[in-house]
């Protein structure tokens, strides 16, 4: 069976999109790895500081710091697996079709 041009320009936008969820995703875990060195740069100057004034501010920031650690570790995870689900029945389906080629 022939693909008809609506199928193949269908395919090229599903694997564009499953690309661009993975691009997406290793983005996002590149800042969730930025944000956890940043939590813990802000850890250890607040070692070497007196306790004053300063302590809740810090503590928010580091609260925050963990919020946007958290919520870009989940935008990752969701990102790679639309990705893995995207692409993973592309090659699925290419291995079925070079077994049934080989079988004719």
């Amino acid at each position: 069976m022939i693909p008809t041009r609506a199928r193949k320009i269908g395919g090229v936008l599903f694997n564009t999109v499953g690309i661009a969820a993975a691009l997406a995703g290793f983005y996002c875990a590149f800042l969730t790895i930025g944000a956890f060195l940043e939590l813990a740069d802000l850890a250890r100057a607040t070692q070497s500081q007196k306790a004053g004034l300063a302590g809740p501010a810090v503590m928010i920031v580091g609260m925050l710091e963990i919020m946007i650690a958290i919520g870009l570790a989940i935008v990752t995870v969701t990102c790679l697996k639309i990705a893995t689900l995207m692409l993973h029945p592309v090659r699925r389906w290419r291995d079925w079709r070079t077994r049934s080629r080989q079988t004719i």
